[in-house]
């Protein structure tokens, strides 16, 4: 409902934006929309509907018998307080405003008390004064309120009303920018809704949505740092007073390893000498390798070891067609003899004496489930080697804390074991088999251990790569689909740390974009433009370690963050290009993989 500077190419640009769109904005008002449409009215127009209620109540117990509307455009209030009984004149120079003000004036049938001027208030000449003059979404388009300011205190002897547009607010961004397309000039200002005398210079607030800014920013804010350190903290604190004890023991059971590989012929064979080389009894240990439609030669090399030097200690499962990783576990699960099975990527060497780290645990009968941990190895000969051993060293520790606290959020697929008779048999499309097998093994009553002191090393170049990320990413949305079994029989401390650690990565991309937006509308309040810098230096330095390799390795921590959290919109891309919310395994081993010529 706008008046805007005389004559000036900004004036002509409002004035052609209103006439524009002068039926479509009435509209807003119409009674004839159904409810759901009035609900998201009332949710995305909460402003207009504030003040529309504010001004009616000021009136009424003002009663003015005359009123002024400056900037009336399409009547809603001229008609509106003509209603209550007062005399009104609507000014504005947007000519289809005032046409669609008239015509409302009419059906409302108050138009004997309506007066409209096509003018802008410093060009309208008159000599009346009014009980009460508004001024309503009519600061929005002016630049400099100061003249118009004072022609309007000449016209009211009692009260004026104006609403002033908010300054360092979301929507306030998001209408900048659509009316900049729009080709609208658009400005706000600090002050909120204000009553003022014409007597006195005195104003008062009205609601203002600097402080819901505000929340955002510390809502936004505090969500990153909750989960990437206040949570390890509460962690830690918490381990000191509840800790949940497993009994261990020296003990040799029957032992499984499993490897499922698909196209690991580079690296079975390592593998495969690796586990021959396990300080466990050879008695007790069988290595069997599901070869899930390997292509590369991978089920050729495995059958040389198990024809071969390692007769008897090595089996091939050779499975012809791929399927993902989690049907080849549950096709090669029943087809296994050890009272134990341990699970091994192809790609993971273990330390030599993890199998028996591992099954001390299992002396306790209420132990379901041991994970062991990841080192990186050659973490100097790649490019994100430093960061990936950081990272993992960083999880590690959450892990190792949560199961002192009885809970459990995830194995390590390098390296974990399971008694066989509890293996669950997961969804094929399962996407992270070292979560989804522990979990339900943990939701069946037994305990799940964490056993630093079981290690399986790999390089650090195995552990790049942006398609693993958004894998990653796609797993947790997975993972939080346990949430529900975790509420019955519930298991608060397991249901606590899910959502802290997973639940609350998903949210942290989403936080940080948030924050960046709120920070820049609260540039202009001291404290919040150091948090803006803040984050300009980290953003600079993520990008700047995207492009170099920054010295110290420290540096690059930025660009690391920023990587592993934007996988959560690559998921987002893939999810709606594959058309689900969860990918199947096959299609996300895939991603980032050149398409294969056979």
């Amino acid at each position: 409902m706008p008046v805007s500077n005389t004559r000036t190419d900004e004036a002509r640009q409002v004035a052609e934006y209103w006439d524009r769109i002068a039926p479509e904005f009435d509209s807003i008002y119409a009674g004839n929309k159904n409810l759901l449409a009035r609900r998201l009215d009332h949710w995305l127009r909460k402003d207009m509907y504030q003040r529309f209620d504010w001004v009616m109540r000021e009136a009424e117990q003002l009663r003015p018998a005359t009123v002024c509307d400056i900037g009336c455009g399409s009547g809603r209030f001229v008609s509106s307080l003509a209603k209550c009984g007062a005399h009104v004149t609507g000014v504005d120079f947007a000519p289809e405003m005032l046409k669609l003000a008239g015509q409302l004036a009419e059906r409302e049938g108050v138009a004997d008390r309506c007066k409209f001027v096509q003018s802008d208030v410093l060009d309208w000449k008159t000599s009346e004064v009014f009980d009460l003059v508004i001024a309503i979404g009519f600061w929005d388009y002016v630049a400099d309120p100061m003249g118009r300011l004072q022609v309007i205190r000449k016209l009211t002897g009692r009260t004026f009303l104006s609403a002033w547009p908010r300054h360092g607010t979301l929507r306030m961004a998001i209408r900048k920018v659509r009316l900049k397309v729009a080709g609208c000039p658009v400005y706000f200002w600090r002050q909120a809704l204000a009553r003022c005398s014409a007597s006195s210079t005195a104003c008062g607030r009205g609601p203002s949505d600097l402080a819901m800014t505000k929340l955002l920013f510390w809502i936004s804010a505090g969500t990153v740092v909750y989960v990437y350190f206040g949570y390890p903290l509460l962690l830690w604190v918490l381990s000191f007073f509840f800790r949940t004890s497993f009994q261990t023991k020296s003990i040799t059971p029957s032992v499984s390893l499993l490897v499922a590989a698909f196209n690991e012929a580079a690296v079975i064979g390592a593998k495969i000498e690796n586990a021959l080389a396990l300080e466990y009894p050879a008695e007790q240990l069988e290595i069997v390798v599901a070869s899930d439609g390997s292509t590369d030669g991978t089920a050729q090399v495995v059958r040389s070891f198990a024809e071969g030097k390692a007769a008897g200690r090595v089996r091939l499962l050779d499975f012809p067609k791929n399927r993902g990783k989690v049907a080849t576990l549950n096709d090669a699960v029943p087809r296994l003899t050890g009272e134990i099975v341990a699970f091994s990527d192809a790609s993971s060497m273990l330390g030599r004496d993890s199998l028996r780290q591992l099954v001390r645990y299992f002396a306790d009968p209420r132990t379901g489930g041991v994970s062991g941990v990841y080192r990186v190895l050659k973490k100097d000969q790649s490019r994100l080697g430093l960061q990936e051993d950081f990272y993992w060293k960083y999880e590690t520790f959450l892990k190792v804390q949560e199961a002192k606290l009885g809970a459990f959020t995830g194995a390590h697929g390098s390296l974990y074991s399971i008694r066989r008779t509890q293996y669950p048999f997961p969804a094929n499309d399962t996407i992270n088999d070292d979560f989804i097998i522990p979990m339900r093994i943990h939701q069946r009553g037994y305990r799940i251990a964490y056993d630093p002191a079981a290690v399986a090393y790999e390089e650090a170049h195995e552990m790049e790569g942006y398609a693993r990320r958004v894998r990653i990413t796609a797993g947790n949305i997975e993972q939080l689909q346990e949430v529900k079994r975790l509420l019955w029989p519930p298991r608060p401390v397991s249901l606590f740390c899910l959502l802290s650690h997973k639940a609350g990565r998903l949210l942290v991309p989403l936080a940080m974009i948030l924050l960046a937006i709120v920070s820049v509308m609260l540039v202009r309040h001291p404290v919040y433009k150091w948090f803006l810098w803040g984050q300009v230096l980290f953003y600079a330095l993520a990008v700047l370690g995207a492009l170099t390799a920054l010295r110290p390795g420290f540096l690059r921590l930025p660009y690391y963050f920023c990587m592993i959290n934007s996988a959560f919109f690559a998921w987002i891309y893939h999810a709606l290009r594959m058309r689900r919310i969860i990918p199947s395994r096959v299609e996300l081993d895939q991603l980032g993989n050149p398409p294969s010529s056979s």
